[in-house]
């Protein structure tokens, strides 16, 4: 009976250390479970332009290198002038044009005239937060804005400031 105690602790042992060595293996290899937080895309707003003026509707255009990771989306988004505040936009954008540049059509109803225009790279955990705060907000007609580390395993790209007509 205490060598089959043995044998069983062994080959649990033995498992949950092929599990850890699989799961730190998956880490250094940016695949497995988690998000990937390595900043791969790298790009710069061209429109608006830093210090530029915005009316309610703007475009956002932007030139991206790099491949998006899979299941991540290009996001515009408003912030408030300090940064801390993130009000995230529609159309998302997943693919671009030959060249690595992409534009989008956006508004913005809040009543903040300092203020930054952001493009956020977000993976699939980040937009599921998105969306929830998107059906919320429809559902009750308010968008409270979001710090950026609320909107897992975002990153801004590019970012500027711009005034509001």
């Amino acid at each position: 009976m205490i060598m089959w105690k043995l044998v069983v602790a062994k080959v649990y042992f033995l498992a949950s250390l092929a599990l850890v060595l699989a799961t730190t293996l998956a880490a250094l290899a940016g695949q497995g479970g988690g998000q990937e937080t390595e900043k791969k895309v790298k790009g710069q707003l061209l429109a608006p332009k830093e210090g530029g003026n915005i009316g309610e509707e703007f475009e956002v255009r932007a030139k991206i290198s790099g491949d998006l990771p899979k299941g991540s989306m290009a996001v515009p988004a408003v912030e408030s002038r300090d940064g801390v505040l993130i009000w995230a936009k529609r159309p998302y954008l997943q693919q671009f044009k030959q060249g690595g540049e992409w534009s989008a059509t956006v508004s913005d109803g809040g009543t903040s005239k300092d203020l930054r225009v952001t493009v956020l790279i977000v993976p699939p955990d980040g937009l599921k937060v998105l969306a929830d705060w998107f059906k919320k907000g429809e559902a009750n007609g308010d968008f409270p804005g979001l710090k950026l580390e609320q909107i897992t395993g975002a990153y801004r790209l590019d970012s500027v400031k711009v005034q509001k007509r």
